[in-house]
């Protein structure tokens, strides 16, 4: 018989952090994969490539313009035509603006900050009710009790205005980064659904911004209540080495690691809630990438852009309440490989999931210029910056080569998550390397326009650093 499936993706969680801060996910699993590795360091590409099985230069989904509607009909979802294809996001590049909802039955896009999901949404009161904006905020309210559930709209709208203002007042603030919005609607949308379903989930709270908030482990943490992770640009941090700054650094590391111990808090609860399906549901926990810290090992950068770290790649991949002898091999695994994963699963067959791993697999960055590097610094070099660069995995070694020519090889250890050491430089690529991309890494264009989004999401992108 057909199991639920859930997926849960954990946005810009590294694997070596997520091990060290979620026990209770960890020890809920049945079967932990320790090689996983995202196909790309990013939420476009990588989501485009987990979708469809396919690297980033083949789907064409790698650019701040892309389309995931483009896609429909191409993804493993697609034979999954027993199950009704529920999606819920806190991510805006995983959101109706860019088509993401049409690959779904049944899609929400679940702001942050939103206390009640039957409530109006809390970012179209903040951004149509500014500051000072009196009448607007009258209008706002008029049309709060004209909705079906005007009091839960107007503590949304109220909820939100005090988050974003708590910090200036030296408190933390209020809500989330959008965790408990989005599992109470990926609760309410599969208690709706009926069986079998599969559930898509995008957890936001691992990506930056990173701030404090009433939710997180107080001990956890060094920053002030009025900090946030925006006080510095990445781009220009990370194009210049000599700005590193400790204290940001620790207050980064710390907030990023109490916010996936809150995570753990969340996945911990919903465990629980698809322990009492009628059918048997598997939950599977991933990340869509991983995120700099700053380590040596992280080539000493923050934040994931323009390059392919062990950060940024090496992501967890556990697995509670398997089909019985669901087993993967050995090897690495890659997340072009995730919807193999999500169909054995869902027909309850072990088997087609017993060769998932690979002794040599592929991850890629098609060179993206986002707007926010415009803004970054005067001496920014964003050829460099918007450089296309592929790596393949090989045993204990990693062969990394760029566009502009670079060509590198690694150390990297299956008993150290996240970590990599350069050992050579201006090496041959192998050929079977080279063999598992289907052009040469010049032959895409990078380039992509920004897409035209509306003021919701280009507010939220802006929040996350990429406007």
């Amino acid at each position: 018989m057909s199991r639920n499936v859930v997926l849960i993706c954990l946005d810009a969680v590294r694997k070596d952090y997520f091990d060290r801060n979620a026990p209770r996910t960890r020890a809920a699993a049945d079967l932990a994969i320790d090689g996983c590795r995202a196909a790309s360091p990013w939420t476009v590409p990588s989501h485009g490539s987990a979708f469809t099985g396919r690297l980033p230069s083949e789907t064409g989904i790698y650019d701040p313009d892309a389309d995931f509607g483009t896609l429909e009909g191409d993804t493993f979802l697609s034979a999954l035509s027993d199950h009704t294809t529920i999606g819920v996001s806190a991510n805006p590049w995983l959101s109706s603006t860019f088509g993401f909802d049409s690959l779904f039955d049944r899609f929400e896009y679940a702001d942050y900050g939103t206390l009640f999901s039957a409530g109006m949404d809390a970012r179209e009161f903040v951004d149509r009710a500014p500051d000072g904006g009196l009448r607007r905020s009258a209008r706002l309210l008029r049309e709060a009790a004209a909705h079906d559930h005007p009091a839960k709209s107007v503590a949304n709208a109220v909820a939100a205005k005090v988050r974003s203002r708590a910090t200036r007042f030296g408190v933390p603030a209020l809500t989330d980064d959008g965790a408990g919005t989005v599992s109470r609607r990926l609760r309410e949308a599969t208690d709706d659904a009926g069986e079998p379903f599969f559930a898509y989930v995008n957890l936001m709270d691992g990506h930056d911004t990173h701030r404090p908030h009433v939710k997180l482990d107080r001990d956890r943490y060094s920053a002030p209540a009025d900090w946030d992770s925006t006080g510095v640009n990445k781009w220009a941090y990370n194009a210049n080495p000599g700005r590193r700054e400790p204290t940001y650094l620790r207050r980064y590391r710390e907030l990023y690691a109490a916010n996936i111990a809150y995570l753990d808090r969340v996945l911990a609860d919903l465990l629980e809630h698809f322990e009492g399906t009628a059918r048997e549901t598997t939950v599977i926990v991933t990340a869509d990438h991983g995120e700099n810290l700053g380590y040596a090992a992280d080539d000493g950068l923050i934040e994931h852009v323009g390059c392919l770290t062990e950060a940024l790649l090496h992501v967890p991949l556990y697995v509670i309440n398997p089909p019985e002898g669901l087993q993967i091999g050995d090897g690495y695994v890659s997340q072009l490989e995730l919807g193999r994963l999500v169909r054995a699963a869902a027909d309850d067959d072990p088997d087609a999931a017993s060769d998932l791993a690979r002794e040599r697999i592929p991850a890629e960055l098609v060179g993206t210029h986002l707007p926010s590097m415009d803004r970054a610094d005067a001496d920014l070099d964003t050829d460099y910056w918007s450089r296309s660069i592929r790596a393949v995995y090989e045993g204990e070694r990693k062969y990394q080569w760029d566009s502009l020519g670079n060509r590198y090889e690694y150390d990297v250890d299956p008993g150290r998550p996240c970590w990599q050491n350069r050992v050579a430089d201006g090496i041959e690529i192998p050929p079977e390397a080279h063999d598992l991309f289907a052009t040469e890494i010049g032959a895409v264009d990078p380039d992509g326009a920004a897409a035209d989004v509306d003021g919701d999401t280009a507010s939220r992108l802006r929040d996350l650093g990429y406007l």
